[in-house]
């Protein structure tokens, strides 16, 4: 019932969708789901609307399909020589077609309508044509496994290949980008030596600079006591010849001034005499 469900709504998709040969396909298989079921009118009528449809090179294959299904439900009817009509029509529908396993079941209709008729030469000659081809059909499918297999066995060689190459691609692009982490690893280190000699001289000039500078203020500073010590010997020697003078001064003038004080002294008293006054 789910699989007759899904079909259904298969085919109205189909029919929307216009797609002809998608219609045949859903339903035949309807047709093959009804027979099943033991619906014979069902699968019979699915059969027939397929073999009434105007023939079509993409539609044969389900058509042959059709048609032997029909055959089978005309034989389970006792309608002989429908079905005789039927498995002609579908012999004649095989020529030019390259459907194997359909032409087994067509073998296989003929064979059962042949015993059932009585004619068993025919049916022997149909069912030795049927283990002919089965068995060329199941030669046939072994080599075709045998190729698909060889296929699958190649293509799991070109994967396995595959993925070494990507291996081998990884592990060199690792290589590079490791080779190239350490380049960038080592002129870093170099940039960064680099970077502390640079700092390093800057740092020396400086106080190489501070050093010369200190000395050059050391030196003045020398200089300045220098000159003070000078200056402070000559202001000694200036003080020295003051006090001299000074002393002589005082040794020479003092006997002349103390006589000039007694004589003004005299005046102012009165009792010097104005000529000896002008004679001084």
């Amino acid at each position: 019932d789910g699989a007759e469900r899904v079909y259904t709504e298969a085919l109205s998709l189909k029919v929307q969708a216009k797609d002809r040969r998608g219609q045949a396909y859903v339903k035949g298989n309807l047709a093959s789901v009804a027979f099943e079921k033991g619906n014979i009118d069902r699968a019979a009528t699915l059969c027939d609307e397929l073999i009434a449809e105007t023939d079509h090179p993409r539609l044969r294959d389900i058509q042959g399909e059709a048609l032997s299904l029909r055959a089978d439900i005309a034989m389970q009817r006792k309608q002989f020589a429908y079905a005789q009509t039927i498995l002609e029509r579908a012999s004649t529908l095989l020529e030019g077609l390259n459907a194997p396993s359909l032409e087994l079941k067509i073998l296989r209709s003929q064979y059962e309508l042949q015993k059932q008729n009585g004619k068993i030469d025919e049916a022997l000659a149909t069912l030795e044509k049927h283990k002919v081809l089965a068995d060329s059909l199941a030669e046939a499918e072994t080599l075709e496994l045998m190729a698909s297999l060889t296929l699958q066995r190649e293509r799991k060689e070109n994967a396995i290949l595959e993925k070494k190459v990507e291996l081998a691609r990884a592990r060199t692009e690792s290589a590079a980008v490791r080779e190239r982490w350490t380049q960038i690893g080592a002129f870093s280190l170099l940039f960064g030596a680099l970077v502390v000699i640079l700092l390093i001289l800057k740092n020396q000039r400086r106080e190489h600079r501070a050093r010369l500078k200190i000395e050059t203020q050391a030196q003045q500073l020398r200089e300045l006591n220098r000159e003070i010590q000078d200056k402070s010997i000559q202001l000694g020697n200036h003080s020295r010849v003051k006090d001299k003078i000074l002393s002589l001064i005082d040794t020479d003038l003092r006997s002349p001034l103390a006589s000039l004080g007694e004589m003004l002294a005299k005046q102012h008293e009165g009792r010097l005499q104005e000529e000896p006054i002008r004679e001084l």
